[in-house]
């Protein structure tokens, strides 16, 4: 039953997805441990890589400072990104990038990153102190 839930939820994000960022604005409204922000973000980063690579990319990346966007900012860097946090000093041919991360019932994460032409949505379960993804990625090309 617990799978069945999950999948509606991620077919549903798959219908409504657009409406996940109405706002150009980074958003967490779960809270989270430093190892889960940690987990996320490079399990984020293992897709965003294939999109965009390393050392050949920017990315204009504002945020209030939270514990999901400080990771994944400190990850990208280490991954050879540039990383800039206002557009107004931003390389022009930066990429934007928002995130939101949010609860779901039964202990369930959604993460959702709007990163240039794509969005990328994924849910992860909480187990305790750790993480596990929850369904796959749902990577949509924004036209």
């Amino acid at each position: 039953m617990k799978y069945i839930i999950i999948l509606a939820i991620s077919l549903l994000l798959n219908l409504t997805g657009c409406a996940i960022f109405t706002t150009y604005d980074s958003k967490e409204m779960a809270e989270i441990k430093m190892q889960q922000a940690a987990f996320i973000s490079k399990d984020l980063l293992s897709l965003m890589t294939e999109l965009y690579g390393p050392g050949q990319t920017a990315f204009i990346f504002e945020y209030k400072p939270a514990l999901l966007g400080n990771t994944l900012e400190q990850h990208l860097r280490q991954a050879g990104y540039s990383v800039y946090n206002h557009a107004a000093t931003a390389h022009h041919k930066a990429v934007a990038l928002f995130y939101i991360i949010d609860n779901f019932p039964d202990n369930t994460l959604r993460v959702g990153v709007t990163l240039g032409h794509y969005k990328i949505t994924r849910l992860y379960q909480q187990q305790g102190e750790n993480l596990a993804p929850a369904s796959g990625f749902t990577l949509t090309r924004l036209e």
